[in-house]
């Protein structure tokens, strides 16, 4: 999982809150792609950090 262009942004970043951010977005990413794949009808939608 650390091969994600997210994460590696996320690790490469020294900035507390924007490393934070960053992990908060591809979580947000990551749990609204395991949705979309338990609900099919979900819309992804853009990721509001980033």
């Amino acid at each position: 999982m650390a091969e994600r262009p997210q994460l590696q942004a996320v690790l490469a970043t020294r900035d507390a809150r924007t490393r934070l951010r960053l992990y908060a977005a591809a979580y947000e990413d990551w749990l609204t792609g395991m949705l979309a794949s338990a609900l099919p009808g979900l819309k992804p939608r853009a990721s509001s950090a980033l």
